[in-house]
């Protein structure tokens, strides 16, 4: 399996946003702060000096 850790894409902002919502709703609750945040990443993390990262993996051979 190969595995590759890459800066956010909007490629991916839909999974983020899905896999953090699954996480919050299970754990805790979704708030009105989570929701803009997930929605608008760019804007709400990164362009407050945060990073997000991707991992993506494959099954091809390393």
């Amino acid at each position: 399996m190969k595995i590759e850790i890459i800066d956010f894409s909007r490629e991916y902002s839909d999974d983020f946003k899905n896999l953090n919502v699954e996480w919050l709703q299970k754990y805790f609750v979704v708030e009105e702060a989570d929701e803009k945040m997930l929605t608008q990443p760019e804007a709400e993390i990164l362009g407050k000096g945060s990073k997000i990262y991707h991992k993506l993996h494959t099954n091809a051979a390393i």
